[in-house]
């Protein structure tokens, strides 16, 4: 293959590692042009940024049936190669969709998450490799086919992410008006979703997504940096 080629082919892996990004570079720009506004402030609707406690329990999480506000669930796969080497990768995630409230000292909103919502979550409970009874959960919940392809239980392990009672919490979205109360929710166009939930500041929040859009950049340049090399050689 001639070096023109080699070239366009390493240029496309790094375009689309920018592809896969944008999402989350939306959210960036989104997060710092939003300005932080008190709960009794708030406008009738438009975007916006608030920081609040979280005012009461409201579910459970899935599988640790902790009560919280809020939470999210990501699970785990073991997989393993014909040299025996191991790996995992993201197989499940879900979130909570009760609504929840927010205060502050002049105010308070509720805030409805949705599926697309952007979670940036402390791991409050690692919950280690998945019992078979924690697995029949994903099943009976989520749908979720805990069987492998030839026959035995996959190995997965799980964490669940939780907002609960008087934690802190930042959320951005877009805000409305029901019945004289605000809601934050999302408005999803169907490339990115308006609405971020998270349990650390907003700069914490700005840092986190840098990061995701670094190591995702990253993974694109050494890719494309293996198939220059490799097709060079040919």
């Amino acid at each position: 293959m001639d070096l023109q080629t080699t070239i366009i082919i390493a240029i496309a892996i790094v375009i689309a590692g920018v592809v896969y990004s944008l999402p989350t570079i939306i959210r960036i720009i989104q997060v710092r042009r939003t300005p932080t506004t008190w709960m009794n402030a708030l406008p009738e609707q438009g975007r916006v940024e608030v920081n609040g406690k979280v005012s009461q329990n409201v579910t459970e999480s899935p599988i640790g049936k902790t009560p919280c506000a809020a939470w999210q669930i990501e699970v785990e796969q073991l997989h393993r190669d014909n040299k025996g080497r191991t790996s995992w990768s993201t197989c499940l995630k879900k979130n909570s969709s009760e609504r929840f409230t927010l205060e502050d000292d002049l105010g308070k909103v509720q805030v409805q998450p949705d599926e697309d919502a952007d979670w940036t979550l402390a791991d409050d409970n690692d919950l280690g490799l998945l019992e078979s009874d924690q697995a029949y959960i994903l099943t009976d919940r989520f749908n979720f086919d805990t069987v492998g392809i030839m026959g035995g239980e996959k190995t997965l392990r799980g964490v669940e992410r939780l907002l609960v009672a008087g934690d802190q919490a930042y959320v951005m979205g877009m805000v409305s008006t029901e019945n004289g109360d605000k809601v934050i929710s999302a408005v999803n166009s169907g490339f990115v979703s308006s609405l971020t939930i998270s349990d650390k500041s907003e700069a914490q929040v700005i840092r986190t997504m840098l990061t995701r859009v670094g190591v995702n950049m990253l993974v694109a340049v050494v890719v494309a940096a293996l198939e220059v090399l490799f097709l060079s050689k040919k």
